[in-house]
């Protein structure tokens, strides 16, 4: 064949490739995961059987796994709404994967397709560590608040050993003698201590070693008495007597060492990270410490840290930007994030275009992405902004390159369109307030709404200054203008109902009645001469009768929590429901609901939706990311 014509044949296969990605066999449509990729990963893991599968856990989120080194990423069957704390792998059996988080304690004896909670007995709270016994694998040494809990049935039951350690302690780190598992060794606020009888009983293990806390412990593989230690202000000191003495082995006064992994395959090979961000790495037992950070995102905290026991390749859980990786002999960090869906996205704004795409993430760490390809590619757009978690942006009624964002502590304002933000919280009690919703005023284009912890407060001046705080007894999650049967502002509190305003927010009521007392109201739309209102796990409430009165209603049985809602300009559907089982569509010709495509992972909770009418693109957002689905 001609090279032309190879070379169009290429083109034509990649094109029915994409094509079948968003029509596939069958005609039907099916929506697209779009990222933005990464995440806040509070802990990562290699099986030690087959060191290519890797875990990374997204706060928040939940637990995914690479079977690539990290190339690409899927979610398992384990949805957090805690922070992950450690991942361990069974060495005797790759099918075995426990995770120890701040709600407690998950084992999979499947390779993470499904998990249970493994709790009975476990009273150690905001679990931060956890090994695993290399000579017995059903036993486990889990630490956090409160001390140090053991099993010896991979978590059916638990039982307190925290037997010698300190009250109120905080284990942060354990460590576990890889060829002799009776002793370990515990990372505290009080510092380090040891057990010789399998956590029968600690005893302090700090000889030389400052009263400081303990961010983490390694161990060396190669020769079992040498540990390091990583404290929070005084560097990372050395023990080479099994804990009896220890010496300062590196201090840095602006480092402050946050996770420490010793190589495997070499001894006296130790990588440690700071609370900074940056990342150093030493060969001589930290005699000499060697810069080791180049390519990472700058003030990114890695949480953790682990090496490839037969590469020496190193993976980082960072605070807010997901995975990296770094062969020993790369020149730099490489980002690795491919299908790594780890952010909460909890608002999506779409430009008049169709084209520019903002994503507003509520976890920790990132603030705002945009996309100027409709979600293909993601980049972060933060700087100026030092409250990072977004739970709503707003677009100014007459500047498009003007955007709001309602952050936890305050509201920042950008005027380039999201490059650069800052405080626009003049009159807010800045570092108080969580912003869950900002609304425009259809008859005053200057007047700008924002639903907080503390009520609803009012702009007069597109969100530079605020004042006319009402409902301050309130949590307000959303805010919606309805005109039927006359111009009204509604906002759904956290406390149940609807709050009603006929003066553009100098007073409110109670809207109707039918809510059960306590019912959270996340979203109000009107549609189908009819209002909705999404009231999260509560599911779907509905009134025919202009909210004086509600009924439950669903959108599937049995019926999903409903968390967004979003009235349709156009199209097919009146009105689209975003729940924990998908995205629902009311149809404009026969009011039935029904699900409008495949696609959204289980577990995938869909809290906000938009739609580009230019292009006919509806977009969800929420837990693992943004999906885009072009509608008929």
């Amino acid at each position: 064949m001609h090279a032309c014509s190879q070379a169009i044949w290429k083109v034509m296969l990649a094109l029915v490739f994409l094509a079948c990605l968003a029509y596939p066999v069958g005609g039907a449509a099916t929506w697209q995961a779009l990222g933005p990729y990464g995440g806040s990963i509070g802990a990562v893991a290699i099986d030690p059987n087959h060191p290519d599968t890797v875990y990374a856990a997204a706060t928040s989120v939940g637990l995914f796994r690479s079977i690539d080194g990290g190339a690409t990423w899927a979610r398992t069957g384990l949805t957090l709404d805690s922070l992950p704390g450690a991942i361990v792998v069974d060495p005797k059996d790759s099918a075995r994967v426990y995770v120890a988080t701040s709600g407690g304690f998950y084992a999979s004896a499947d390779g993470a397709a499904s998990w249970a909670p493994s709790n009975n007995g476990l009273r150690t709270a905001y679990a931060t560590a956890l090994v695993i016994d290399p000579a017995d694998s059903e036993t486990l040494y889990l630490g956090g608040w409160g001390g140090i809990a053991k099993t010896a049935d991979r978590g059916a039951t638990w039982a307190d050993v925290s037997k010698g350690l300190p009250e109120e302690v905080f284990v942060t780190g354990l460590v576990i003698e890889p060829l002799q598992s009776s002793i370990l060794y515990a990372a505290t606020q009080q510092g380090v201590w040891r057990s010789t009888d399998a956590a029968a009983s600690w005893t302090p293990s700090s000889l030389g070693l400052p009263e400081l806390t303990i961010r983490a412990l390694a161990i060396d593989r190669l020769n079992r008495r040498i540990l390091y230690a990583a404290t929070d202000t005084q560097g990372v000191w050395r023990t080479e007597d099994g804990g009896e003495h220890w010496q300062l082995a590196w201090s840095d006064p602006n480092a402050m060492p946050f996770r420490l992994a010793a190589d495997p395959r070499i001894s006296g090979c130790v990588v440690a990270t700071t609370q900074g961000g940056d990342v150093y790495r030493t060969f001589d037992r930290g005699a000499t410490w060697t810069e080791w950070g180049e390519g990472l995102p700058e003030s990114e905290a890695p949480y953790s840290l682990a090496i490839r026991p037969d590469t020496g390749e190193v993976y980082l859980g960072l605070f807010a930007r997901g995975v990296f990786r770094r062969a020993p002999g790369d020149a730099q960090w490489e980002e690795a994030n491919a299908g790594l869906t780890g952010y909460v996205v909890s608002d999506l704004l779409v430009d008049a275009a169709g084209t520019r795409v903002y994503a507003g993430v509520s976890t920790y760490g990132p603030s705002i992405f945009q996309s100027g390809d409709r979600g293909t590619t993601w980049r972060l757009t933060r700087r100026g902004m030092y409250y990072p978690p977004v739970h709503v942006l707003l677009r100014d009624a007459l500047d498009p390159q003007v955007l709001l964002s309602g952050n936890s502590g305050s509201v920042f304002r950008s005027a380039d369109g999201g490059e650069t933000w800052a405080p626009s919280d003049e009159g807010l009690p800045r570092g108080r307030l969580t912003i869950y919703a900002l609304q425009g005023d259809p008859a005053d284009a200057r007047a700008v709404y924002a639903g907080t912890s503390e009520g609803v407060w009012l702009s007069r001046d597109g969100g530079a200054t605020w004042g006319g705080q009402e409902l301050p007894d309130q949590t307000v999650r959303c805010l919606a203008w309805v005109e039927a049967p006359t111009l009204r502002l509604l906002a759904g509190t956290d406390a149940g109902g609807i709050r009603v305003s006929l003066n553009r927010g100098e007073t409110w009521g109670v809207l109707g009645t039918g809510f059960p007392s306590g019912v959270p109201v996340r979203d109000v739309a009107s549609a189908a001469g009819s209002l909705f209102a999404a009231c999260g796990s509560s599911g779907l409430y509905r009134s025919s009768d202009s909210g004086k009165s509600w009924q439950p209603a669903s959108v599937a049985a049995p019926a999903p929590g409903v968390y967004s809602l979003l009235a349709m300009p156009q199209g097919s559907y009146s009105l689209v429901a975003g729940t924990d089982a998908g995205v629902f569509g009311l149809a404009r010709d026969s009011g039935a609901w029904g699900s409008l495509a495949p696609g959204i992972p289980a577990g995938s909770r869909i809290d906000t939706l938009a739609y580009g009418a230019a292009h006919g693109i509806l977009y969800a957002g929420g837990l693992g990311g943004t999906f885009a689905l072009t509608l008929p």
